[in-house]
């Protein structure tokens, strides 16, 4: 932990673990609430989901909000390390933190706000082909980026702050343990869904279990700062 934190070892952990217990909490939440069509892999079925749904916006907006809550909280968390090696890892997620957070803004702009709106047009006249073409090729681009945001954050992200607390001894060693297993897991769901498209068992059934299951450990890990925090 370098002088600054050291110096204010009680307020950074405790902001830390509010961080993390709000972003987990937020971005669960969101995960509940948002709306997945039938059979996912028709891009018409996820066109139409969207185009009924009125908490679209505001549900991606809370997903944005609980993602940049939880970079907080894990950046934060990082700096309490004390370990050449754990250090070395969390700095390594940090940057893979950066690299999430620009693009989940771009995934949010885009499948949260732009697909509402271009999926709306096309349901206001079935019959009109532009639109339609509009709308897949804007699930085209949601997928992509969505996979991608499962790789890096999910996956890559929690891999090495997984690593990061089993190099180190200040964070109990199951915690790090249970983050390398579920980010490996994300790893695989993103990969497959990047080369297959979507799918009602990937991306509707076991993707959003992994996030809850990872929502849950974020929301331990700042519980664990909050009572290093007293």
């Amino acid at each position: 932990m370098n002088t600054v934190f050291e110096s204010n070892k009680t307020y950074i952990l405790k902001v830390g673990g509010i961080f993390s217990i709000a972003g987990g909490i937020v971005f669960m939440i969101a995960n509940i609430l948002h709306p997945r069509a039938d059979n996912i892999d028709e891009y018409v079925n996820q066109i139409n989901a969207v185009a009924d749904s009125d908490i679209w916006v505001a549900d991606h907006l809370a997903f944005f909000v609980g993602a940049l809550l939880i970079t907080f909280g894990l950046y934060i968390f990082g700096r309490t390390l004390t370990s050449d090696k754990g250090m070395l890892w969390s700095r390594l997620g940090e940057i893979s933190l950066v690299v999430s957070t620009s693009l989940i803004s771009v995934l949010m702009a885009i499948d949260g706000m732009a697909s509402k709106s271009v999926h709306d047009t096309y349901a206001e006249d079935t019959t009109n082909q532009a639109a339609f073409q509009d709308s897949i090729l804007i699930e085209e681009i949601d997928v992509a980026l969505f996979s991608m945001f499962i790789i890096l954050f999910f996956g890559v992200t929690f891999l090495l702050y997984g690593l990061a607390i089993l190099s180190d001894t200040e964070y109990p060693r199951a915690l790090g343990l249970v983050a390398i297993i579920l980010s490996i897991l994300s790893l695989v769901l993103g990969f497959v869904q990047a080369f297959n498209g979507l799918s009602d068992l990937l991306t509707g059934m076991l993707f959003p279990a992994v996030a809850t299951f990872l929502n849950i450990w974020i929301i331990a890990l700042g519980v664990i700062m909050l009572r290093r925090s007293m």
